[in-house]
């Protein structure tokens, strides 16, 4: 099992930052002469771009959309062409259109965006550490508002404490907000199996005294102005409330500040690129302040609406409230776990909507997150995954998992029965899902990035279609293939349905898997899912008597008691009342006389 890393180290004149991926479903926006225009976003905080439907690369300043001018590094500078769909674009437009030196600024994106990541990890050695990740802890959970953009709620407060904290479905107050599945205290406490169910305690709305766009636009300069806000903040809050109570382990730092700041996220398309960009991370030494006895170092952030100002609704409210899956994403940095995306224009690279730490903070526009993946359970120190290690007749019951561990490596499978339902109902997709781990590490931290190496993704899946699509390679339904993006959204989509077995390809065995280091050679026959969602499969052997082998754990300890006669039918859990004869136990005959 991977064990949490619960001191990360280091922070000198720069922070560790996460930050949540770009939303890439297309957003049609209002341009400032008042066209219409479609644009898909992708990356991260850290890099990220946008592109019109026929992959022209803009330039995004405020609310407007450019042309961008792109030099033989592969930066980009806006024109001072708007961009307009390719229908309505004059001869000047399309003239820098296939001007762009398309080569240069895709080549190297990866490196640019892996070099800016970590541009940002951390560098000295003072140790911090994580939130808590079992029991009850307390977080605080600042709203906060600007000089220009204050709450949309008339009652802030009230929503979010619901948001945080409620069991059961949200009340609707007056931003939909019983839009979300659940709280989030309800997801950690349904993923961890009521192991950890944190306390978010609601303080404000506080107002910073600057604009919106002064701290938008200052985190592109390594964020020190989000640290300027988060100080104004807690400077505020502790006048409200004593901060010391949310350092459990009394090492004079908060455990972890959250800020729901007022106003729309510039991870979702049609903000203005002044707007900031929600993330996980901490305030580097230099600029740390003490609020009464304790100083606020780690952080997360993240935004109270959804869409964005031009998004229009059928029908009231015409602003609505985010969806926790953001919320949850940035949260699970402050525990240590990592993002799972790779900024590559990759298929078969990262973990797309099967996992909150990449695509699944947006699943169903974030109001329905996807749940952990067993081996972010695991990390957490919520569960310990039983391990395959003899031929088996292997049932799997719905959220049952298990593990196929290499003999020649440290890389291993988890098989996973993964039903639509609960927090997974919003997915594409039903049945016995296969991850690939190549996490060689005994700790995880949240600077790690486990698929940014070209073809050697430490933590994704295999999918039964053999194929899981990079959502960088979709282009918009208006639009025609590219060879940059050959792929409809609803291809997109429909291709997520076969990813799991035997899914929509029928696929009932898995004979081998390549890994990053060797191949896997455990195979898997007569994969079968029944009606009412049950996973079974014969584990090594083609025919096996049904139950005879049991499930072994990692440290060596069994956990079946069950008796079988000698031709394998189960009778039971114990011998008493058994008649006379030879039956199997644990692998081994007993006589009962």
């Amino acid at each position: 099992m991977k064990k949490l890393l619960l001191m990360l180290c280091m922070v000198l004149t720069a922070s560790a930052i996460r930050a949540g991926k770009a939303d890439t479903r297309p957003v049609i926006v209002t341009q400032t002469d008042s066209s219409k225009l479609t644009v898909l976003g992708f990356g991260d905080e850290h890099h990220s771009w946008y592109t019109t439907t026929d992959g022209v690369i803009l330039a995004h300043v405020g609310y407007s959309y450019y042309v961008a001018n792109i030099d033989n590094a592969g930066n980009i500078t806006p024109s001072s062409q708007l961009a307009h769909e390719a229908a309505e674009r004059s001869a000047a437009e399309q003239a820098l259109v296939k001007a762009q030196n398309r080569e240069a600024f895709f080549s190297p994106v990866a490196t640019r965006a892996h070099n800016s990541r970590m541009r940002r990890i951390n560098i000295d050695n003072n140790s911090i550490p994580y939130f808590p990740h079992t029991g009850s802890p307390k977080a605080p959970v600042l709203l906060v508002q600007f000089a220009d953009v204050k709450f949309s709620s008339a009652d802030p407060k009230r929503s979010f404490n619901d948001y945080m904290n409620a069991e059961g479905p949200l009340t609707d107050y007056d931003m939909a907000e019983s839009r979300n599945y659940g709280s989030v205290r309800q997801y950690f406490n349904d993923m961890s199996k009521g192991a950890f169910t944190p306390q978010f305690d609601v303080i404000g709305p506080i107002t910073v005294s600057k604009k919106s766009a002064y701290y938008g636009a200052g985190e592109k300069e390594g964020g020190t102005r989000i640290h300027e806000m988060i100080n104004e903040a807690c400077t505020q809050a502790q006048a409200l409330t004593d901060l010391s109570q949310y350092d459990a382990n009394h090492d004079g730092l908060i455990d972890a500040v959250y800020i729901i700041y007022a106003g729309y996220s510039e991870s979702m398309g049609g903000n203005s690129a002044d707007d900031i960009w929600p993330k996980a991370g901490y305030i580097p030494s230099n600029v740390q302040k003490t609020f009464g006895t304790v100083k606020a170092v780690r952080y997360a952030i993240s935004s109270e609406l959804n869409y964005n100002p031009s998004y229009t609704f059928k029908e009231a409210p015409y602003k609505r409230i985010c969806g926790v899956g953001l919320f949850c994403h940035e949260f699970s940095h402050t525990l240590g776990l990592p993002d799972t995306y790779s900024g590559l224009y990759e298929d078969n690279q990262e973990m797309e909507y099967w996992d909150l730490m990449d695509n699944g903070e947006y699943t169903d526009i974030g109001y329905t997150p996807t749940p952990y993946t067993p081996w972010e359970k695991e990390t957490m120190g919520w569960t310990k995954i039983d391990t395959l290690t003899e031929a088996a007749k292997v049932t799997l019951n719905e959220g049952d998992y298990r593990k196929i561990v290499s003999d020649v490596s440290k890389e291993y499978l988890i098989v996973e029965n993964f039903q639509k339902t609960g927090w997974a109902k919003k997915m594409r997709g039903h049945g016995m899902l296969v991850y690939r781990i190549d996490y060689p590490y005994d700790k995880v931290n949240m600077s790690d990035f486990p698929n940014s190496k070209k073809g050697k993704p430490a933590i994704t899946v295999v999918p039964a279609d053999g194929l899981l699509m990079s959502s960088y390679k979709v282009h918009s339904n208006n639009a025609p293939p590219t060879t940059l993006q050959p792929y409809s959204r609803e291809e997109y989509l429909k291709s997520l349905e076969g990813d799991p077995y035997p899914g929509t390809s029928n696929v009932t065995e898995i004979l081998s898997v390549q890994l990053n280091g060797s191949k896997l050679e455990k195979p898997m026959y007569y994969i079968n899912e029944t009606t009412n969602g049950v996973i079974t499969f014969n584990f090594l052997k083609k025919d096996i008597p049904a139950g005879i082998a049991p499930i072994v754990k990692e440290n060596g300890d069994t956990t079946d008691n069950r008796v079988f006669t000698i031709d394998g039918r189960f009778v039971g859990t114990t011998t008493n009342g058994l008649p006379k004869g030879i039956y199997i136990i644990n692998k081994k005959k007993v006589i009962i006389r």
